[in-house]
């Protein structure tokens, strides 16, 4: 039985039927490509990674690459330690010597001074009351000031050594942590000095630095005890004490309020994060030597820690709760503290150029500086305090005896970000 054959006439709609079916299967496979580029999961077989929790929570932009992106030469002299961001101001506000300098966030240039502040550690600022302050190490006092004027209004006796200091203003009250003191030191920005507004938190071991959940919790870093404290500012008293281990003396700490987690640098190059709830350390990560300053920055969630070696540690956060190093950011030596513009997302950094120790003193000065060194290290070691073991051996990066110099006219403030 012969079969016809079909005509070529007859064999055309079949062709193109052929033709539009493939063209439409081009198309569906184009369409997925392209929905898969813009973040449209697949469908996979086998189970996939857990995503980040920030993924998760679709807060976090990709993390890009964090530099410096200014820096302000400032021609000025002096030790340095904390400085403080004030967003809406445009300002930044530094230790510096015996005075605070202010400058233009957003220039470098220098708008003002608070001098006569002996040992100054930080400055705290509260907008609303019109009013900053200063921790002054060397003599037991945080100096009140004038927002608009910067003249000096008052001073307040703390306990021993005042260090970091900020403004909670959830409870409304100037806190400082005075490290040989043992203790925070709390009054209200709108205080007269009068000995019934200062209030006196006796914590059993040496603050380093503090946040706020904004909710009436505060916590601390004690670096001599490798503990977290949580503080009520409700009644002022320790509620909670948590050990940080596998970290050793903290410096920095920093909260993601929202989601509860505290983030406390070490001086054994490890940064730890802890359950603000619960205490519980849920994972470390590695961080560069010498932390001093720990931030988080919510809208970019990441935390950061800033080291004297040179770097800035930033790290973000993936379920379950694991800590990872997302960028390993270089700065400059001894930029070791740091502030966070919320405004804009980037970290401001003091430093200076270094120079040589100073001269030796004379050989009964050097006499009994060799005592108190080795008892310093001594101290050190009885109590394994690993940030009192470089300080006692001097330098920074171990260079020579004792801090190193600070060329002059060499210090700078460092703006990073994106």
């Amino acid at each position: 039985m012969s079969i016809p054959r079909r005509s070529a006439s007859s064999s055309v709609p079949l062709i193109c039927l052929a033709a539009c079916l493939g063209l439409a299967a081009a198309i569906v496979m184009l369409s997925s490509a392209r929905s898969a580029d813009e973040g449209a999961a697949p469908k996979v077989a086998s189970a996939a990674a857990p995503a980040s929790a920030a993924a998760q929570a679709g807060a976090v932009a990709p993390t890009g690459e964090y530099k410096v992106l200014k820096t302000f030469k400032t021609g000025l002299d002096g030790r340095f330690d904390f400085l403080s961001v004030d967003s809406e101001s445009r300002r930044v506000f530094v230790s510096l010597g015996t005075r605070a300098v202010v400058f233009n966030a957003d220039t470098g240039e220098k708008v003002g001074e608070v001098p006569d502040t002996p040992g100054i550690h930080g400055v705290a600022v509260a907008p609303e009351a019109g009013r900053g302050f200063t921790s002054n190490g060397s003599n037991k006092t945080v100096t009140v000031f004038d927002l608009k004027t910067y003249k000096a209004l008052l001073t307040v006796p703390t306990s021993q050594d005042p260090d970091f200091i900020f403004y909670d203003a959830a409870s409304q009250r100037v806190v400082a942590c005075c490290n040989k003191g043992n203790a925070l030191t709390v009054f209200p920005p709108t205080t007269q000095g009068d000995a019934k507004d200062i209030v006196t938190v006796e914590l059993g071991g040496a603050p380093e630095l503090a946040v706020s959940d904004g909710q009436g919790m505060i916590y601390v870093n004690l670096e001599d005890k490798s503990e977290v404290v949580r503080v009520d500012t409700k009644d002022w008293k320790v509620t909670a004490r948590w050990p940080l281990a596998p970290g050793e003396t903290p410096s920095g700490l920093a909260i993601d309020a929202k989601n509860g987690r505290l983030f406390s640098s070490c001086h054994n190059n490890m940064m730890v994060l802890l359950d603000a709830k619960t205490g519980k350390v849920l994972s470390t990560a590695p961080i560069g030597s010498g932390t001093d300053g720990a931030l988080f920055d919510p809208k970019a969630g990441l935390a950061f820690s800033s080291n004297r070696e040179g770097t800035i540690t930033a790290l973000r956060v993936e379920a379950p709760d694991k800590l990872v190093v997302a960028q390993t950011i270089q700065t400059a030596e001894g930029a070791k503290t740091s502030a966070l513009d919320e405004k804009t997302g980037c970290i401001y950094l003091p430093t200076a150029k270094f120079g040589p120790p100073a001269p030796a003193p004379a050989q009964g000065e050097a006499k009994g500086e060799a005592k108190a060194e080795a008892k310093g290290e001594a101290k050190a070691e009885a109590k394994g305090e690993t940030k009192a073991k470089d300080e006692a051996k001097g330098g920074a990066k171990g260079k020579g005896k004792g801090r190193p110099s600070i060329v002059p006219g060499s210090f700078m403030i460092l703006v990073v970000g994106k």
